[in-house]
């Protein structure tokens, strides 16, 4: 009794991958995607952590404007459907309450955007505050959530 190889007979059929679109390559086709507007007031000190936080957002199919904080900035500036804000004072500026942050968050504001369409405000806390303090990430993520599903019921 000896022993006989073993072959493999089974037909393949090769199925191309197709490798999902990165936000480079939606930008340049003709279907407009979202945009959400982080208005920020240091843009310098926690540039990495905001990155990390574009990134995420942009998993979700949406590309991000960031803006710095301004109380002067004027709605053609914002060319978002949705807004984040992030800290006290652009909280407490598109709420028009004059409360911390953590009283704010979880509660949908509006403003208009550059073609003086209302879009939903979402506050959240400082990066700093984010940064320092893994408690507040986690409720970040929670605000980031949040976000996504204001937006989406209001894309219906």
């Amino acid at each position: 009794m000896g022993i006989s190889s073993w072959k493999l007979k089974l037909s393949v059929s090769v199925i191309p991958v197709v490798e999902p679109e990165t936000p480079k390559e939606k930008k340049n086709m003709a279907t407009s995607y979202p945009v959400w507007t982080f208005v920020v007031e240091d843009l310098t000190s926690y540039s990495s952590l905001l990155n990390n936080i574009q990134k995420m957002i942009q998993n979700f199919g949406v590309e991000v404007q960031i803006v710095k904080f301004d109380p002067a900035i004027e709605s053609k500036e914002i060319r978002g459907d949705l807004m984040i804000a992030f800290g006290d004072r652009p909280s407490q500026f598109y709420s028009g309450e004059n409360v911390p942050v953590s009283e704010l968050r979880e509660i949908l504001f509006e403003t208009s955007n550059f073609s003086e369409q209302e879009i939903p405000v979402i506050a959240t806390y400082d990066l700093k505050d984010v940064y320092q303090n893994p408690v507040k990430k986690q409720q970040l993520w929670t605000d980031l959530i949040f976000a996504r599903n204001v937006f989406l019921d209001t894309m219906v």
